[in-house]
């Protein structure tokens, strides 16, 4: 099993946010990817609120969050539009011991 990302961008016309819903697993490696998800986001409306929802990922690794939390520092320091939905408790990864995880960034 290799660590993955599926994103997907949700910004209806008419709804009060856009939403970034992510699947797979958030590593210190494939957390960068959504930094550029991140900023385009925001370029879409800079006055509706942007959700990173991380709930459904499979494996969460606490310092990709901190990471990802970093960037949405930089993007919106006061935190007015921009946040992090994690799931709690973090998920661990399934990818057994040893295996060869590869990546498919």
């Amino acid at each position: 099993m290799k660590h993955t990302l599926s994103v997907i961008v949700r910004a209806d016309i008419g709804e009060d946010e856009i939403r970034i819903a992510v699947e797979g697993c958030v590593t210190d490696q494939s957390q960068n990817a959504l930094h550029s998800v991140l900023r385009r986001a925001r370029e879409l409306d800079p006055e509706s609120p942007v959700i990173l929802d991380l709930r459904a990922t499979q494996h969460c690794e606490p310092s990709a969050i901190a990471l990802l939390q970093m960037t949405v520092d930089e993007i919106d320091p006061y935190h007015r539009t921009t946040h992090i939905l994690a799931p709690d408790p973090l998920p661990h990864c399934a990818v057994p011991v040893g295996a060869d995880i590869g990546s498919d960034y």
